[in-house]
């Protein structure tokens, strides 16, 4: 006996097939022992060479998506990877036992047909039964037939059963496929390589996440899970395989132009910015992209340059949420420089009213941000809340920017879409030479 499902509430449905399940077994024909098809076309290949397959014996198998008629005619539609074809059945040319089981079979199931080909009086191409074979039995129903899978979050789990029940799916995923291939080929003869990189790595590497580890057995040995290609695309080049080539989806392409242009858009607009030479989208490592900057040369730094800069490095992280409505893992090493420059400016420079003109740096120097806690519970939850405050009032000052250039910001976003580099002579032509200039050096007077 097949062992039927034990939690409560299961179907008759379900119940009837594990029943049908258990009497093919005893009529020694068990479908799960089946593990091969003698299928010789398919059901698409027919259909467009009709007259070639008219009268002639094939062999087709798939799934069993609908079933009608009665008596001793029956009706099916067969659907393989390629498309569907109308199965006529007959009692007559069956026989009483083949007949028998042809009319237990469920929507579902997976069934092998030989038969001719021809055309029914409708006018539909089908395939007259003579043999016929339950290869795989289905002990789930499918989705009633009217009213499909639209559940997305089931669709998403049963990804499986979102491919029998729409076919649009399955021909999105038909679709992309022939896509990577035909971008596989394109980059093949540019002279580019595909290469395979590990999936578990000794050290985590290329990301600011925490890494997600796990125990590889036969070694002995812990493992992380690989999050960046850029060491071992590093490591090709040293050993002389210079072209390499990394697939992304063009949404992710999108979402790294609109970051990388927010950090642009912004620093650009900002006095005390960095200036910027050159963006990129190209994925580097940890970052989505790279912009180069060049730094100032200053001896002190004001509370207003540290916000400006402050602001620059959140322009990424606001363009995802003005643009997109969310914000993605990659703004996560932007958000982490914020938040050690503000606790800076909050802890070690004295910046905040509240806190008030104290420094609570670590004078050993192991670390530029590092401090320790000689300070109460009380001032701990300041220094957080005054660390939010700053945080927050530039991500909120980098969004004003980004809403008040979002027509400039589309554009530069598009031109890095284009090009995927782009130089400050770009962002001159989109939004307008920066006003302001360098400031004159002071000459400090010499020491008598």
């Amino acid at each position: 006996m097949s062992q039927k499902p034990q939690q409560t509430g299961t179907s008759d449905v379900i119940k009837v097939r594990y029943e049908k399940l258990d009497a093919l077994k005893e009529a020694g024909r068990d479908p799960f022992v089946i593990t091969t098809s003698a299928r010789d076309v398919l059901t698409e290949t027919i259909k467009n060479n009709f007259e070639e397959y008219e009268n002639k014996d094939v062999c087709v198998a798939g799934r069993l998506l609908s079933k009608r008629g009665k008596g001793k005619v029956s009706f099916m539609d067969l659907w393989d990877r390629s498309g569907k074809i109308q199965i006529f059945a007959k009692f007559d040319d069956l026989g009483e036992e083949e007949y028998g089981f042809l009319k237990k079979w469920d929507i579902g199931d997976i069934v092998e047909v030989k038969g001719f080909v021809f055309k029914t009086q409708m006018g539909e191409i089908s395939v007259h039964a003579k043999e016929v074979k339950l290869l795989s039995k289905s002990l789930k129903p499918l989705p009633e037939k009217y009213h499909g899978l639209t559940n997305t979050d089931l669709r998403y789990r049963q990804r499986y059963v979102d491919l029998i029940m729409n076919p649009e799916v399955k021909d999105t995923f038909v679709k992309r496929s022939k896509i990577i291939g035909s971008i596989r080929r394109y980059l093949d003869n540019q002279g580019f390589m595909e290469v395979e990189t590990p999936m578990l790595v000794a050290n985590a590497g290329g990301a600011s996440a925490r890494p997600f580890l796990t125990h590889f057995n036969a070694l002995d040995e812990d493992l992380k899970l690989r999050i960046s290609l850029e060491l071992y695309l590093k490591r090709l080049i040293v050993g002389g395989l210079e072209n390499r080539s990394k697939v992304i989806k063009p949404s992710e392409k999108k979402a790294i132009a609109y970051h990388e242009a927010g950090h642009a858009t912004v620093s650009w607009l900002l006095q005390h910015a960095h200036p910027l030479l050159k963006v990129t989208i190209v994925p580097r490592g940890k970052a989505l992209g790279a912009a180069w900057y060049l730094p100032q040369e200053r001896q002190i730094t004001t509370k207003d340059q540290l916000l400006d800069q402050m602001c620059s490095v959140l322009g990424g992280r606001a363009a995802e949420e003005i643009v997109f409505g969310e914000i993605s893992t990659g703004a996560q090493n932007d958000l982490e420089r914020a938040t050690k420059q503000a606790y800076a400016m909050v802890s070690i420079y004295g910046m905040s009213d509240k806190v008030g003109m104290l420094s609570y740096y670590d004078s050993t120097g192991q670390s530029d941000f590092s401090f320790t806690k000689p300070y109460s519970e009380k001032t701990a939850e300041l220094i957080d809340a005054e660390v939010k405050d700053m945080v927050s009032a530039a991500y909120e000052r980098a969004k004003q920017l980004l809403s008040d250039h979002r027509e400039q910001h589309r554009q530069v976003a598009e031109l890095l879409i284009e090009r995927e580099v782009i130089f400050s002579d770009d962002l001159e032509n989109i939004l307008g030479k920066r006003p302001w200039t360098e400031e004159e050096e002071i000459q400090q007077p010499e020491e008598l």
